[in-house]
């Protein structure tokens, strides 16, 4: 099967992070303090050409990326060249169901509020 560089001309990278929080997801981020609305942790795991190639790995969790419960969502965020590269327009968020032990999409859990740029 062959891949195109990406589907969005703007889009340069596709970037996997995973993130790690104790707030609930429903949770309205934009209520609470910066400080709560942060992610505990988070981790830059991966980079693509393609958003194909990002999914696809995180769905067959190549990295085991949850770690044993150190983490519990990844977001695949698209980024362009340039300062301040991606303000949100291109996520793609994944949550970690601990019964089947596998990543599902999911919306962008509301407890993050307006945070953009997850990469570290």
């Amino acid at each position: 099967m062959s891949e195109t560089i990406n589907s969005d001309p703007e889009v340069v990278i596709y970037t996997i992070t995973s993130l790690y929080t104790e707030i609930h997801p429903d949770i309205d981020g934009n209520t609470l303090p910066l400080a709560d609305m942060l992610p505990e942790r988070e981790r830059l795991v991966g980079i693509y050409k393609t958003i194909e190639s990002a999914k696809r790995c995180v769905e067959e969790d190549h990295a085991s990326f949850d770690e044993c419960g150190y983490y519990n969502y990844i977001v695949i965020e698209g980024l362009w060249e340039g300062c301040y590269p991606g303000l949100g327009d291109h996520e793609t968020w994944y949550r970690h169901d601990e019964n089947s032990r596998k990543w599902v999409s999911c919306e962008r859990p509301k407890c993050f509020g307006c945070l953009v740029n997850f990469y570290e």
